[in-house]
């Protein structure tokens, strides 16, 4: 008999559901969510989390390495919710061969505005990321609508949604 008072997991489970149908949700909200999760025991792993939720274990597991970065690297992101799972599966494995060079290479680009892909190639020390510019901000009318970056072979535009006037 139902008695209109949700458990920690029903609650969760719902919290969950409804977050995944948000466009927006980054890999970093999810996967603070599911580290939450299984940090307070509500599920005993991570491939239960995912079978219980009926979602992909695989974007569990992935979720989960853009949350547990450690904070030396999400540092050097303009926002943590600007990593994608690519990258934290690409920034863990640098991270398993050669940490103590990874973190070297976090002291130097921290606080430089590079987009996200820029700054997994920094970090991994990919030889393309020394050929980066660094951020331009783009404004329309005074106001910051996005960044401009160009590099030897492209011309990378991002454009803030949020900050746009769609109907012009």
């Amino acid at each position: 008999v139902y008695d209109g008072v949700m458990n920690e997991k029903e609650l969760f489970s719902t919290m969950e559901r409804e977050n995944r149908e948000r466009e927006d949700l980054t890999a970093y909200e999810q996967g603070k969510m599911y580290r939450m999760a299984l940090d307070e025991g509500l599920y005993p792993s991570a491939r239960k989390l995912a079978e219980e939720l009926g979602v992909s274990h695989t974007w569990v597991n992935k979720s989960l390495a853009v949350a547990d970065l450690p904070i030396a690297l999400l540092e050097c992101f303009r926002s943590a919710l600007d990593i994608q799972a690519r990258h934290a599966i690409l920034l863990s494995a640098a991270l398993t061969k050669d940490a103590r060079s990874v973190f070297k290479r976090a002291e130097k680009i921290r606080g430089q505005k590079l987009n996200a892909g820029h700054v997994v190639e920094e970090l991994i020390g990919s030889k393309a990321g020394a050929k980066l510019s660094k951020l331009l901000p783009m404004q329309v009318n005074g106001k910051k609508v996005g960044s401009i970056e160009h590099g030897e072979k492209a011309i990378l535009i991002t454009l803030d949604p949020q900050r746009l006037d769609t109907e012009k």
